[in-house]
């Protein structure tokens, strides 16, 4: 139906996404711990409305994404590599101020190789 899209990705190449690249037959992951948009905002902008009202969400996202969502306000990030930080950064800042934690954008290799 020319929905899914299979993902065999040859030797010295890169998946759609752009996020593995074959290398002598293993697939390496390039974005961990990258980092292309942060913020800081109430946690009733989140979707998460009865979560801990009146606190601050630290979202966190990183580039690649395997879909093409015409109506993803993320679609440029997404496509994007681009890297204004590492999860060390994100550590940090988590030592000075406590916050609760949102992933946003692209994969989860950002965190989970």
């Amino acid at each position: 139906s020319g929905r899914i899209r299979p993902c065999l990705i040859p030797e010295g190449e890169s998946g759609f996404c752009a996020t593995r690249k074959n290398i002598g037959g293993q697939l390496y992951t390039l974005e961990y711990g990258d980092i292309s948009s942060i913020s800081a905002n109430p946690i009733e902008k989140k979707p998460f409305f009865h979560f801990y009202p009146g606190t601050k969400a630290l979202t966190i996202g990183s580039w690649s994404c395997n879909f093409t969502c015409p109506w993803c306000q993320n679609y440029d990030i997404s496509k994007s590599p681009q890297n204004i930080g590492q999860v060390e950064d994100v550590q940090r800042i988590l030592k000075k101020q406590s916050w609760l934690i949102k992933g946003d954008t692209g994969t989860p290799a950002m965190v989970f190789p």
